[in-house]
């Protein structure tokens, strides 16, 4: 608001006129739920860390729902499960009680979309622990392609942002702002991909 150049990644603020670079979040998980659908998934359940007003959080939700509400499939409330407690990704690799109720009382679900990777993984050590067969009766996918997910034990299908794509194009916009650009305020969103590992039958 003072002029200075400043250019948020991967985050907008609805709150003030600011150039903004992010992931087109809503369209990937549109992308990522419409994958399990066209696999023949039907019973497909959502769980996430709370929204909290971040936005990337909220348009993967309203991705998954759009996707189910395009291609007829009735939203089920049961199914979507947003966390009491954010996950914590010092331990992935243990069973979390939250994300094992929440299988627990949904045995009808046959694939599981997770709003980002920390999630996703949780879910699948959780899945296993409970001696669930990962993707043979339980598809799990995840957002934002960490590293890890590419060495969990049934490696991840997940949705991947181009990070360096994102960084590049805010460098690029920064420095127009730098050099005055006077333009209004400018968005850009930067395409995702599937990433297709070992997680989804």
């Amino acid at each position: 608001m003072q002029q200075y150049p400043i250019v948020i990644i991967d985050r907008i603020f609805r709150e003030v006129q600011i150039d903004c670079v992010y992931h087109d979040h809503f369209a990937g998980s549109y992308q990522m739920t419409k994958y399990l659908i066209d696999k023949g998934h039907r019973e497909i359940g959502y769980t996430s860390n709370e929204m909290e007003n971040i936005t990337s959080r909220e348009e993967r939700y309203q991705g998954y729902i759009q996707a189910l509400l395009d291609h007829a499939i009735p939203v089920k409330t049961q199914y979507i499960h947003f966390r009491s407690v954010p996950c914590d990704p010092s331990r992935m690799n243990e069973s979390d009680p939250e994300q094992e109720q929440f299988i627990r009382d949904n045995p009808q679900m046959t694939a599981l979309m997770c709003g980002d990777d920390h999630v996703a993984i949780s879910t699948l050590y959780t899945a296993l622990g409970m001696n669930i067969p990962i993707p043979d009766k339980l598809s799990i996918v995840g957002f934002s392609d960490i590293h890890l997910s590419a060495l969990t034990p049934i490696p991840l299908t997940t949705v991947r942002q181009d990070t360096e794509q994102l960084a590049q194009s805010a460098f690029n916009l920064l420095m127009k702002r730098v050099n005055h650009s006077n333009e209004k305020q400018i968005t850009i969103k930067i395409q995702t991909s599937i990433v297709e590992r070992k997680s989804v039958l």
